[in-house]
Order: structure tokens, then C-alpha cells, then sequence
């Protein structure tokens, strides 16, 4: 199949998940004979850049910088480049057999499809507009977020309803899909994200007393917790921080006046190397959002059979079971997150055990290649509904969705 992948940044100019989402599904669905394009954001300056990078062709899509625009710098920003990207894809649809946005990026054309006709359009979604806002606030001042949150959040949900079939990444994605759009949405099902089995393995420094945190610097992610739990933790551990985000200043404020200024590293962005580098030599993951759709990261960790110390937040319950392949602590709470990892570093065999179950629950069912196979499948089966031979099952069995073959949906 010809698919076109509609992504506004790829994991080399933004670290994020639905970047290495793209990136690796990518990967796997040229492996399994398709031709896949990406077609991303470019430079206004520079125009129509096309590249060709490990099998993907990448075209750097030009539009108008409007996050250069006082006031409405986010709303311009999202909103250009999805005309940009509308206005490309309308007059290039046909020469693809599926059409994939991922998000808010290109959902300007998921939007305006009219369902059933033309090339099939898929949308998945990692996190919705609403969400962000409800845990992040309007950061970007009150007249931007105002309208960004109208005109995206209505072309994002819109989107939810045009596409042939949506994907959500969790089952708490899908659960935010009913919530916030509605009994109008086209065939929904699950398809998470994965990790690689090479990524990493359990080689790792066991008698490291250091924690790692993988991730944007955001209110979101729960890391003023986490800095504020370091003092009640065993002074012996020290903790990592792998990532870069608008709370970072403050973040540096917080530890340099808690005193924690020896025993925290800010180690900014980090590429896939030196993230499986700092996972593998750290006694184990922490992961203290408040919400997640699902987190890659997670999956990651145990790739690299590492245990994981997590909230028990929305999202991150479907990959970590308390005591199976992590701990778990309620979101916010400092002292229950401090004697997680205290009792942890106390305890080598409960680590190894809980890292051992890690590593094989992320590489029994979450592998890039078991789930590339069943999105090829569900992009045969939309061509399928299309023509009229028979409809898409409509039946989702939430515990089999990660082993099955076969594709399996729900409305």
C-alpha cells in the first residue's frame, strides 16, 4: 500500500510520543512491503524540501510561521499549518491508498472528509485538546488559549467524526473520544503504542542508587511531586531528568531551594541512545503524570527490565500492575511516591523480580511489529467496508486487544 503519514514534527526536531510513534510504526510498515511518505513541517523560508530517510520519503511542508504572531501565536501556528497541509494532501489524495493523521497534526483535512468517499482517511489520537487544557491551563495567555482551544478543539473533534476510523493509542483514549465527542464517532478501536524488542536489555548498573525521569517538563507529568518527594526518599538516591519543557526554570528553582542541587541532573533533550543509555544504568523508571494516554516510556523501561514507580493515574494503569511489574503510588502524593522508592532501593529481589515481569509483559504484547501488522489489517479491512463486501466488526474485547492477531473494534 501507498500511505501518506500527516505529522507536523518527526523525533529529530521534537521529542515526543506521538513523534516516535510515527517513526517506528513507520519502520515496521516498510519492512512488511508498504511505501510510506511523511509529510511534516518545513521552513517557510526554504518552500517544498522532499528527502528520503531510512526508506520513509519525508516532504517539509512550507507555511506561514504563525507562532511568530503576538497574542495568537499557538492558534496561528496550528491552524497554518494545517491549511498548509490540507491544501497539499486535497490535491494529492489520490495518489495514496490510505491517508493517517496522527493527532492535531493535518486534522484540518480528517475534519472536512466526508466519510466513505475518496481515499480512506484514519486518524489516531494520543492525547485530546480538552485534556491538555484541563491539566496544563492556558499557559499561552487567555486570548490565545481561548481560541485555540475553540478552533482546534472543533476541527480535533470534527476529525473524530469525518475520519473512516479513528485509533485510540489506550482504552482511556477511547474513553476521552466518547466523553468529549460523542455517540458520533466513526468505528473507533485500540491500537497502542510499542516498543522495539532491541531497544534495550537488563544489563543494566543494579547498584546504581539513582531514578530516571523520561519526559516533557510540564505541569502534566507530575514532576513537581517527584522533586518534592526527593527529600523524604533514602538520601542515597539521586535522580536523572531526561527531557526539556516550559516548567524547567522552575523546576531549577524548586531543587536548588529544597537543597537537592548534588543529588538532581538536568540532562535536557536526549536522542533514543542516550535514553536507553540512562534507562539501563538507573536502578529504575519513575513516572509520576497525573495523566497519560498511555506512555511509551513505560514500555520502554521494561524493555530495559527496569521496574517502574508510577501514579496510579489514567493511562498508565493499563501497562503498570502494582506489584507485577512496578509500584504504584496516587497521583500528587509525595510521601507515598518517597516510600515507593525507598522500599524499592531496599529491596534488590522485589527490582529484579518486577523488572523481569516488565520486560516480558513490553515484549510479549507490545512489539512494533505485532501492532504494524494489525493496523495494515485494519487499513485493508476500511478498503474492504468501502466496497460493500461486509462491514467492520463493531465487537472489542479489551483484554485481547494487545495479543490478538486480528484486529478487533468498537463504536
Amino acid at each position: 500500500m501507498r500511505l501518506l503519514f500527516v505529522c507536523k514534527s518527526l523525533p529529530f526536531s521534537f521529542k515526543g510520543g506521538i513523534q516516535t510513534h510515527v517513526w517506528e510504526l513507520t519502520e515496521k510498515l516498510i519492512m512488511k512491503g508498504n511505501e510510506v511518505t511523511i509529510l511534516t513541517a518545513g521552513s517557510w523560508r526554504d518552500g517544498l524540501q522532499v528527502v528520503e530517510v531510512e526508506g520513509r520519503k519525508i516532504v517539509y511542508l512550507p507555511y506561514p510561521p504563525g507562532r511568530k504572531v503576538p497574542l495568537l501565536r499557538k492558534t496561528l501556528e496550528d491552524v497554518c499549518f494545517n491549511l498548509a497541509a490540507y491544501t497539499w494532501v486535497k490535491k494529492r489524495s489520490k495518489q495514496y491508498d490510505r491517508i493517517h493523521i496522527q493527532g492535531r497534526s493535518g486534522c484540518f483535512y480528517a475534519a472536512m472528509h466526508k466519510r466513505g468517499a475518496g481515499t480512506p482517511v484514519v486518524s489516531t489520537f494520543h492525547r485530546l485538546l480538552e485534556v491538555e487544557y484541563e491539566y496544563d491551563g492556558q499557559r499561552t495567555g487567555k486570548i490565545d488559549g481561548f481560541f485555540h482551544r475553540f478552533f482546534m478543539g472543533l476541527a480535533e473533534r470534527s476529525a473524530a467524526r469525518n475520519s473512516d476510523h479513528t485509533i485510540a493509542v489506550s482504552k482511556e483514549m477511547k474513553h476521552e473520544l466518547e466523553h468529549y465527542v460523542g455517540g458520533d464517532l466513526s468505528p473507533i478501536s485500540i491500537l497502542p503504542n510499542g516498543v522495539n524488542r532491541d531497544f534495550g536489555d537488563p544489563i543494566s548498573d543494579k547498584d546504581r542508587w539513582q531514578l530516571v525521569f523520561v519526559g516533557r517538563l510540564e505541569t502534566i507529568k507530575g514532576i513537581f511531586t517527584l522533586i518534592n518527594a526527593l527529600p523524604f526518599m533514602d538520601e542515597r538516591i539521586d535522580l536523572v531528568l531526561i527531557g526539556d519543557g516550559p516548567e524547567r526554570k522552575a523546576l531549577e528553582s524548586l531543587v536548588k531551594r529544597l537543597g537537592l542541587r548534588l543529588r538532581v541532573q538536568f540532562m535536557g533533550n536526549q536522542d533514543s541512545c542516550s535514553v536507553r543509555y540512562w534507562i539501563q544504568r538507573s536502578y529504575a523508571l519513575v513516572l509520576p503524570s497525573f495523566h497519560e494516554t498511555q506512555g511509551i516510556v513505560l514500555l520502554e523501561a521494561g524493555v530495559c527490565g527496569r521496574p517502574v514507580i508510577a501514579a496510579a493515574a489514567p493511562g498508565i494503569t493499563e501497562i503498570v500492575k502494582h506489584g507485577y511489574n512496578g509500584l504504584l503510588f496516587s497521583p500528587g502524593e509525595v510521601r507515598a511516591l518517597a516510600i515507593c522508592a525507598s522500599h524499592l532501593f531496599n529491596d534488590k529481589d522485589l527490582a529484579n523480580q518486577l523488572g523481569k515481569a516488565g520486560r516480558y509483559h513490553a515484549t510479549t504484547y507490545y512489539d512494533w511489529s505485532g501492532i504494524a501488522e494489525q493496523t495494515i489489517e485494519l487499513y485493508r479491512r476500511i478498503g474492504v467496508q468501502k466496497a460493500g463486501e461486509r462491514a467492520i466488526p463493531v465487537n472489542l474485547n479489551v483484554d485481547q486487544i494487545y495479543t490478538s492477531s486480528t484486529l478487533l473494534n468498537a463504536t
